[in-house]
């Protein structure tokens, strides 16, 4: 993987679920599951499925994540896990995770494991700490234009904006209506067509 990339480190987080399976206990976990991360003392590892990560204090989506994944070691403090399809997990103490860790020498998986949580954080962190209401929109715009297709063609835009940020959903109509006037953003039956060159200032 070059060092750079910021794509999924699939590989890596592979090799560490699979060190870990003869450690822990798999759980089948239905549809709209919550998983409450509460002090940290389980990782949660995601071989089947997806799910957000939503914060506890606002109900907010962090993230949109699926399988495979890993949770835990202090990455979604304050947040909790809500499944969106049939999900499986092994689900391990984090101080055995740790040992393994060690034993196995599995340090430069973990380096990219969390990086890219990390990466998540950071672009999380830039649209929340925008300074207007328009430029948390742009982003959230560009973010949807980059989901996968059953997530882009299944949720309106306006909802998935609202899920995303504290913005209003009348302030979310506004603008949202001002770039379809505009013709810098497509929108049928409240679904994003397409994603045209956002102006810099709105």
């Amino acid at each position: 993987m070059d060092s750079f990339s910021n794509e999924k480190p699939i590989m890596h987080i592979t090799a560490i679920i699979d060190a870990m399976l003869p450690h822990s206990k798999q759980s089948v976990f239905v549809k709209n599951s919550k998983i409450y991360f509460n002090d940290g003392d389980y990782c949660y590892l995601m071989t089947e499925g997806e799910a957000v990560i939503c914060s506890v204090t606002s109900q907010k989506i962090i993230a949109r994540v699926d399988a495979p994944f890993i949770f835990g070691f202090g990455f979604f403090q304050g947040s909790y896990l809500q499944t969106t399809t049939e999900s499986i997990f092994n689900i391990i103490p984090s101080v055995t995770m740790l040992s393994v860790i060690r034993e196995r020498n599995l340090w430069e998986h973990m380096y990219y494991n969390s990086r890219r949580n990390t990466y998540f954080a950071y672009k999380r962190e830039r649209i929340l700490n925008a300074s207007s209401a328009y430029q948390i929109i742009s982003a959230l715009l560009c973010a949807l234009d980059e989901e996968r297709d059953d997530v882009r063609y299944t949720t309106p835009v306006v909802t998935y904006i609202q899920d995303n940020s504290s913005l209003s959903r009348s302030a979310i109509y506004n603008i949202i209506s001002e770039l379809k006037n505009g013709q810098y953003i497509e929108v049928k039956r409240g679904i994003l067509i397409k994603l045209n060159k956002l102006p810099e200032k709105f």
